[in-house]
């Protein structure tokens, strides 16, 4: 997804998400969103086991360590039906190096007068049980002053490759469900717990809610210092899940589809004008 805006700015379109650069090409990582399938963020080395077979993934993207979010920001994705308010993008992946399983995918992005709403399936065509997470991973916008508020109960702490290691309590810092300022905060980490909606809080009093199925109860941060985004990706999954499940560790997110099943799940955005939640219709373009 390269653009999503508001009519707020006194000069037309506001910027919500990161807007992609114009460019003849680009890195799938510049768009503005993505989805995460059919694993979300890490897995440590590309390596897991699951039901008695280990296997071993590459690198998916230059210039970091470890596989991340999946093969859905990659894909090529044919258009399977599109109006001037909805469109649906479909994919199919076979078993390879790159992921043991097969799998089928499909994107459908619905604008209507509350928002923009993302619903993503994942179909298991593979003969054998696949293990799975699903997600987005969007670039928020993010002025100086911004804050982000979303009731969470705990959060997982990360060693230097920025994988998981041990789950906390918040930090007094990382104070979310009260309303945390980014300013100053270098963040990279999944919050466990996800209750409700998380809201993106700016400056001027305006705010980005975003919610999802009641599958999705983990929200990974990214708000690095000195950058102008921060990634708000509501999630199944624990980074680094399957390997966190195997050894021994609950309430990770390990979900399974047996072949032939399906999963879906369901992002909603939208565009709150002021702090009290109030939204106008059609404000989204």
């Amino acid at each position: 997804m390269s653009a999503f805006e508001a009519l707020d700015g006194p000069d037309g379109p506001r910027a919500l998400f990161r807007p992609t650069p114009a460019a003849a090409s680009y890195m799938p990582v510049q768009l503005s969103s993505w989805p995460m399938l059919p694993y979300a963020n890490r897995i440590r080395e590309g390596r897991f086991s699951y039901a008695g077979r280990a296997h071993r993934l590459p690198r998916n993207l230059p210039g970091f360590a470890h596989p991340l979010h999946g093969l859905g920001l990659l894909q090529s994705w044919q258009i399977m039906d599109v109006s001037n308010r909805d469109c649906t993008l479909g994919c199919h992946v076979d078993a390879g190096e790159a992921w043991p399983y097969g799998f089928r995918a499909r994107q459908h992005f619905l604008l209507d007068e509350a928002g923009l709403c993302i619903t993503l399936e994942l179909q298991n065509t593979h003969e054998r049980p696949m293990p799975y997470g699903l997600g987005q991973h969007p670039y928020i916008m993010r002025p100086p002053g911004t804050r982000i508020q979303a009731q969470v109960r705990g959060v997982w702490l990360t060693d230097a490759e920025t994988l998981p290691i041990a789950c906390s309590p918040l930090p007094r810092e990382w104070d979310l469900p009260g309303g945390c300022t980014l300013d100053e905060l270098d963040i990279d980490n999944c919050f466990v717990g996800l209750a409700g909606a998380a809201r993106v809080l700016w400056p001027d009093g305006s705010a980005l809610r975003l919610s999802a199925s009641a599958a999705v109860e983990f929200l990974v941060i990214y708000s690095p210092i000195r950058q102008d985004f921060v990634c708000v990706e509501p999630v199944t999954q624990v980074p680094d899940c399957f390997n966190l499940a195997a050894a021994g560790h609950e309430d990770v997110g390990l979900r399974v589809l047996a072949p032939g099943q399906s999963a879906i799940v369901v992002h909603r955005f939208e565009f709150e004008r002021d702090s009290d939640g109030r939204r106008d219709r059609h404000p989204l373009v």
